[in-house]
């Protein structure tokens, strides 16, 4: 629990334990502004050495993200995504990159994903890790990069959508 309170999970509640921490819009756009700073960059730098051998392996993370995402399972879809992210910043050689990534990703996954299920949001967030792996492939750092602020973004689309989100 105090591994989880270093991290922003959990506020100690005095003789009762712990609660977990509500994320806030401003602490979410932060969240938002962190992962674009770390990601982004480092999606680019894999872009410049991807490599294409092994696209395979990545087509099988972002199909495995689309599939879930049909089918309505939360709990395969945040796995398969953490996956393909933590997959392409593992390119990068960086295990500090990824523990903080993975964290910033954690804490940005306190907000509303049981409203974001079978949002058309979340379904155009699936689709786009293909499309993430088309510009890895051909090198676009530019085109990538928009991709990718657009990608991490769109919790904070849905939040501003408020309870009646879109559905696909």
């Amino acid at each position: 629990m105090l591994d989880l309170q270093k991290k922003g999970f959990v506020d100690p509640v005095r003789n009762k334990g712990f609660r977990v921490t509500a994320v806030e819009p401003a602490d979410l756009q932060e969240l938002i502004m962190l992962r674009s700073w770390l990601e982004v960059p480092a999606f680019q730098r894999a872009a410049r050495t991807f490599p294409k051998e092994r696209i395979g392996e990545f087509r099988e993370l972002a199909d495995a993200i689309v599939a879930a995402v049909d089918r309505g399972d939360m709990a395969t879809w945040l796995t398969a995504d953490d996956e393909f992210h933590l997959a392409v910043l593992k390119l990068t050689g960086s295990k500090r990159l990824i523990e903080m990534v993975s964290t910033l990703r954690q804490q940005t996954r306190m907000v509303n994903l049981v409203e974001m299920v079978g949002t058309s949001a979340v379904r155009r967030s699936a689709t786009e890790h293909h499309q993430m792996l088309d510009l890895l492939m051909e090198g676009d750092e530019e085109g990538l990069g928009r991709l990718l602020v657009s990608h991490i973004s769109l919790v904070l689309e849905e939040r501003a959508e408020g309870a009646a989100p879109q559905r696909a």
